[in-house]
């Protein structure tokens, strides 16, 4: 696996940072987390690249975020947002909401992420606005 599998605007999306990390998880080899971690599924990185194309200006407004694999071969993007860690897990067919300052979990789809990002970027400008 290489970056062919990411398109150019997407490459521009998620920045040099995470295209070293993303190169990193393809070097990575079937049982590389204490023999249990699987490769960087295609099925992920593709639904990450959909994500990418699709929801590129969304994506900046949010600002900075790191990617991470799971021990299962799926991408996952963090945002920290005002203290509120926030993670999407690219599943393939659907995506994996974390928010950790919630302790709570929801499926989503492509079509959920416009109203996902809009209350990521609203609870930063509000955050923003108090500390005025």
């Amino acid at each position: 696996m290489n970056l062919a599998y990411i398109s150019p605007q997407s490459a521009r999306v998620i920045g040099t940072y995470n295209l070293e990390r993303l190169r990193s998880f393809f070097a990575l080899k079937a049982g590389w987390d204490s023999g249990t971690g699987e490769e960087l599924k295609l099925q992920s990185l593709a639904q990450f690249n959909d994500f990418c194309l699709h929801f590129s200006s969304e994506i900046a407004s949010a600002g900075a975020f790191s990617l991470f694999m799971s021990s299962q071969g799926e991408l996952i993007a963090s945002w920290v947002v005002n203290s509120r860690v926030i993670e999407l897990e690219f599943l393939g067919d659907k995506i994996s909401c974390f928010d950790e300052s919630a302790s709570s979990t929801k499926v989503m789809t492509l079509a959920d992420i416009k109203e996902f990002f809009a209350s990521l970027v609203n609870t930063a400008e509000t955050r923003a606005f108090h500390k005025t």
